[in-house]
């Protein structure tokens, strides 16, 4: 059984799953591990989701406004040993329904063309890809979607 618990940035639980998934993507796009990639950067957010199963935090992710109507998806990561569960499908949909209880419409999001799992997943939830918004306009690594 899942268990989502909403957070905010500054829990510890978040920052030490982020790093992990700072760690992957320095792997999967062969960067050094100091490397800080500063479009990753979460300000501080009040809506970040924890997913626990069996007492182990095995996901998180959160989402920030864009604007008025738009929120924009970032940090969805699930530790190695529990992919392929349908977790990150739920943790998407948990997302997207906070978003929505929020009165946001839209939602964007940016992945990487080293991520083929992600952009998938995506696409099975009904996001587009879109033309990459700003700050990721000119970033040939990026893929930007929306739903």
């Amino acid at each position: 059984m899942l268990e989502f618990i909403k957070t905010d940035s500054n829990d510890p639980t978040f920052r030490a799953l982020i790093d992990l998934l700072d760690i992957e993507l320095n792997e999967r796009y062969n960067r050094p591990l100091d490397f800080k990639n500063n479009l990753n950067e979460v300000p501080y957010s009040e809506t970040v989701i924890l997913v626990k199963k069996e007492n182990m935090y095995v996901a998180c992710g959160c989402f920030k406004e864009y604007d008025e109507q738009t929120v924009e998806l970032k940090r969805i990561f699930v530790k190695k040993a529990y992919r392929s569960q349908g977790i990150s499908k739920y943790l998407v949909s948990a997302l997207e329904d906070w978003s929505k209880s929020l009165n946001y419409t839209r939602i964007i999001l940016e992945t990487g063309v080293n991520q083929p799992e992600a952009i998938s997943l995506y696409k099975t939830l009904g996001y587009e890809i879109i033309e990459n918004f700003s700050p990721y306009v000119g970033h040939q690594l990026s893929i930007c979607m929306q739903k």
